[in-house]
């Protein structure tokens, strides 16, 4: 009974009809949980970036406020520059918040190992401002400590920034991750320099161990400037080297040339030194705080594009696969019905022959 040859025909075409069907439902299927999957990615993708541009803020805020903080500790901790200090604060604060918010948000996504890894390393480094912040204010710490305390929590903010290609293996956003590290680090080595030797020219000397301090800084600025040209875009950059090759940052690098060259000791280095200092190394730092945060948005708004399209393709797909089998399904009741009929009328006539007009 179970044989085929037993079945009835309209059983027979009703089969040939589902097993094409079954199989085109079950690849659009899996194109459909793929594009879904996809999407999901590029979802996670999107909330590490957009953690990623509150993190460049919170980054750029304490770059500030190390500047601010060693110059004045560097000035002898007057009275009257705690209030500005207090101004950097709520600033920094604001973004701390901001970027705690996202990573709470991100522990409800549970991405990645290493992800939550480099938001806990973040969360460390804004856990450690309040004592910071104490040191600068109170305690005996120099000019230098300070730079490096400060330069200490900026630093374990950076894992974060590496941390958004890790949901996806895209090449091209891996190599914008890339040159966004970098572009980051070397920021804020120039930011380091700004701070080192404006504390300098502010307390009328380099400290112990500022002199080290700048020429490591100098270096470590040269290799990350070195691997962000080898990820960048070649306008990216073009522009980062016309911007250090510009007359604002060929001033603050003679300037700080001459402080080397003076070594550790007062620092002489004539009328307008400090006035071309700032100016040249505020540009310079400005422009590279612009151009990360035009990177990151650049890589944030890809990865939403990405979900979007990915969405999209899951929702097409599903669509199509629906509607072709709708109309599979209705091709073949109309083939059945058209088979079947002629064969029951068939069937009907050769009973009645049998059963009446043959006998009678």
């Amino acid at each position: 009974m179970l044989a085929p040859r037993n079945w009835r025909v309209a059983s027979r075409l009703i089969l040939l009809v589902a097993i094409p069907a079954v199989l085109g439902l079950t690849l659009a299927g899996l194109r459909v949980a793929g594009s879904a999957s996809t999407a999901r990615t590029y979802g996670q993708v999107s909330e590490i970036a957009a953690l990623g541009q509150q993190v460049t803020g919170l980054t750029q805020a304490l770059e500030h406020e190390r500047s601010e903080a060693a110059a004045f500790v560097a000035g002898g901790r007057p009275a009257p520059g705690l209030a500005d200090l207090d101004k950097q604060y709520a600033t920094t604060d604001t973004w701390a918040g901001q970027v705690r918010r996202l990573v709470s948000q991100l522990d409800r996504a549970q991405p990645s190992a290493r992800t939550r890894a480099s938001a806990a390393s973040g969360l460390a480094s804004i856990s450690a401002l309040p004592g910071l912040r104490r040191d600068t204010a109170q305690g005996q710490a120099s000019a230098m400590d300070v730079i490096s305390g400060y330069s200490t929590a900026i630093t374990g903010l950076f894992p974060v920034l590496d941390g958004i290609a890790d949901q996806d293996d895209n090449p091209v956003l891996i190599t914008s991750v890339r040159a966004l590290g970098a572009l980051a680090r070397l920021k804020d080595q120039a930011a380091q320099q700004q701070a080192i030797l404006g504390s300098a020219l502010a307390g009328g000397r380099l400290e112990p161990g500022a002199l080290a301090a700048l020429t490591v800084a100098q270096a470590q600025e040269a290799s990350y400037t070195a691997t962000f040209r080898g990820s960048a875009t070649a306008e990216e950059g073009w522009a980062l080297t016309r911007t250090l090759a510009g007359p604002q940052a060929r001033q603050a690098s003679a300037v700080e040339q001459r402080a080397i060259a003076a070594g550790a000791g007062p620092l002489a280095l004539g009328p307008g030194a400090t006035a071309r200092w700032q100016s040249g190394t505020s540009y310079t730092v400005g422009w590279l705080r612009h151009a990360e945060q035009q990177l990151i948005r650049s890589i944030s708004t890809d990865a939403r594009d990405q979900q979007r399209s990915a969405s999209t393709a899951a929702l097409v797909t599903g669509g199509i696969a629906l509607s072709g089998l709708l109309l599979t399904l209705l091709i073949a009741l109309l083939i059945v019905r058209s088979v079947v009929r002629p064969l029951r009328r068939l069937e009907a006539a050769a009973l009645d022959a049998a059963e009446s007009r043959l006998p009678a």
